[in-house]
């Protein structure tokens, strides 16, 4: 379940971030491309809590308890039993738009996603620093830049690509030569 979210997380992330959430100034704080993983992780962490609690639902929108989920959405979100009626209600819509978009993707994209969370569990902590600088130097791509990008990466052999992300990556690294 943990690499089910992780998918969606890594789906959301490279196709619904557009909003970017602003940490905490202080006057000791490093920029984000300075910090370390240990470091940005948590601010990002505090700022989405605080993005939650600052999210407030339509008037007449219920979000369901535990017990009234049907059986499917019980199992697909069982991590979640000991704490969702406690969690703020806004969050608990967010987690159930996801699960429904999960559920409506093909199989052979569930698998590329789980496949991908996988990969991404196995990475080193600097390959996976890498791919994260990644993913928010494309997010501030145009979306033609995003699709010029992710056509260029699909004509590549494993080889090039390797050797791309080895460099850091696309929206980071210029893509090697053919």
């Amino acid at each position: 379940m943990t690499r089910l979210l992780l998918a969606l997380a890594l789906l959301i992330a490279c196709t619904h971030a557009q909003a970017q959430s602003a940490a905490p100034a202080t006057t000791t704080q490093q920029a984000p491309s300075q910090q370390t993983p240990s470091q940005h992780m948590p601010q990002q962490r505090q700022a989405l809590r605080q993005q939650q609690r600052d999210m407030r639902l339509p008037e007449g929108v219920r979000v369901p308890a535990w017990r009234e989920l049907t059986a499917q959405q019980q199992t697909d979100l069982a991590e979640f039993a000991d704490r969702w009626d406690r969690m703020p209600a806004a969050r608990r819509v967010q987690i159930l738009e996801r699960q429904q978009r999960w559920q409506q993707l093909p199989p052979e994209r569930q698998q590329t996603l789980r496949q991908g969370a996988q990969n991404f569990q196995e990475m080193a902590p600097d390959q996976r620093r890498k791919l994260r600088e990644s993913l928010r130097a494309m997010r501030d791509l145009l979306p033609e830049q995003r699709q010029a990008l992710r056509r260029q990466w699909e004509a590549m052999s494993p080889e090039q690509r390797r050797v791309w992300l080895d460099a850091g990556g696309p929206g980071i690294a210029p893509p090697p030569k053919p």
